[in-house]
């Protein structure tokens, strides 16, 4: 059963990031990369930050998981 959901979140990621991919160069050919940038951040603290909220009502923020959300949405945001 954890294989089967580690699968299917794979593949769903997988998805999300081609139709990233693919937004982000349709919108680089009649507009700046930055305006790229601050919609993709936008919408990563749009989605992801409610999105967490739903999943862990109490969370605890600590030093490490706000380093490890930058990071990775530096990672994703560049890569």
């Amino acid at each position: 059963m954890v294989s089967l959901i580690g699968i299917t979140l794979a593949l769903l990621a997988a998805c999300c990031l081609a139709g990233q991919a693919l937004t982000i160069r349709v919108a680089t050919q009649n507009g700046r990369p930055t305006d790229v940038l601050l919609v993709v951040m936008a919408d990563n603290i749009v989605i992801l930050v409610p999105l967490t909220a739903m999943v862990d009502p109490n969370p605890t923020l600590t030093v490490r998981s706000i380093v490890a959300f930058f990071v990775l949405d530096e990672i994703v945001t560049v890569g």
